[in-house]
């Protein structure tokens, strides 16, 4: 049994997160068409570089359970391009979009912050699957936020408690991976302890940040000077 789960839960979790993204947008581009934004070529570019990744991560997954390296090593090199569009892209639809509310930047470079260190911390232990597994899966669920936002709006439930019904939805996804590292491990691995401190850590930060009216300022300083 525990052989079965091991085999299956990575594969199985980024079938999950692809079928989220895709019902979220998806779903919401069809019953909130009225609010959608102004298709632009960066948007585009950035919503197509977003959409493979999470196919490719689904595609990756695939290939190892089947221990089709040579498939696997190859398409990685793909992952890398992706990156580097994700985080250009997303940098510049979040600047360009700013309004003078920080809420939506905060969280978006926080997210984006949070996608570079776990994908470079991937590529630097790609050699350790165990490690690999984990921080890939972290590197997708930081740029989830997004999609749960958009499963928010579908929902029609945008609060529980003063939470946002996102963040509470984000939260869910961080908690299988523990419960698979007790039962086939017996502890929690060292990297999923890093991956939910840093989670933690960025949130906690991003509500200071999103609060602060000296952090405001600047970000208002940073933005004109583009």
């Amino acid at each position: 049994m525990v052989k079965q789960l091991k085999g299956s839960f990575f594969l199985n979790y980024n079938l999950i997160i692809l079928i989220i993204v895709i019902a979220s947008f998806g779903g919401n581009a069809i019953i909130n068409s009225h609010s959608l934004p102004v298709i632009s070529p960066i948007i585009i570019i950035h919503g197509c570089s977003m959409f493979s990744w999470y196919i490719l991560s689904f595609i990756q997954s695939i290939l190892i359970h089947h221990l089709n390296y040579k498939s696997h090593i190859f398409l990685g090199l793909f992952s890398i391009l992706l990156f580097f569009i994700i985080v250009i892209s997303g940098l510049v639809i979040t600047i360009s979009i700013y309004t003078g509310g920080i809420y939506i930047l905060t969280i978006n470079v926080l997210s984006l912050f949070n996608f570079t260190f776990f994908f470079i911390c991937a590529l630097l232990y790609r050699k350790n699957p165990s490690a690999h597994k984990r921080l890939i899966i972290f590197s997708s669920l930081t740029m989830l936020i997004p999609a749960l936002g958009r499963l928010s709006q579908i929902i029609g439930v945008y609060e529980i408690m003063s939470i946002p019904f996102w963040l509470l939805l984000w939260v869910l996804f961080f908690i299988p991976l523990v419960i698979f590292d007790i039962q086939t491990i017996k502890h929690l691995h060292k990297f999923t302890i890093l991956g939910n401190v840093m989670i933690v850590t960025s949130t906690v930060i991003g509500y200071f940040l999103i609060g602060s009216p000296d952090f405001a300022e600047i970000i208002e300083n940073i933005i004109r000077s583009f």
